[in-house]
């Protein structure tokens, strides 16, 4: 049985990197900023921004820097698609 959404379903897709990007900018925070308080280089930051994913850890970091839940952005998704049978195509893909 294939438990994916059939195409043209509305899913919401996450792209934290573009979450945090569009809440730093909301707040005039830089990328330098950040990068000063994760001890890296802001290039770095960038890369962050293009990603889709990040790993739990650097999303708690970057949360209490800036002040926000952005694990809220999943807790809104689990809420989404939990009791349901159907999963969004995005969850099969192969990484």
């Amino acid at each position: 049985m294939d438990n994916t959404q059939p195409p043209g379903t509305t899913e919401p897709e996450i792209h934290i990197g573009r979450e945090i990007r569009s809440f730093m900018e909301s707040r005039h925070y830089s990328a330098t900023w950040l990068a000063e308080r994760l001890c890296c280089d802001r290039t770095n930051v960038y890369k962050m921004f293009a990603r889709t994913s990040l790993d739990s850890d650097t999303l708690l970091k970057i949360s209490v820097f800036l002040r926000h839940d952005f694990f809220k952005i999943y807790s809104r998704a689990y809420e989404h698609y939990r009791g349901s049978d159907v999963l969004p195509a995005s969850f099969c893909k192969e990484k």
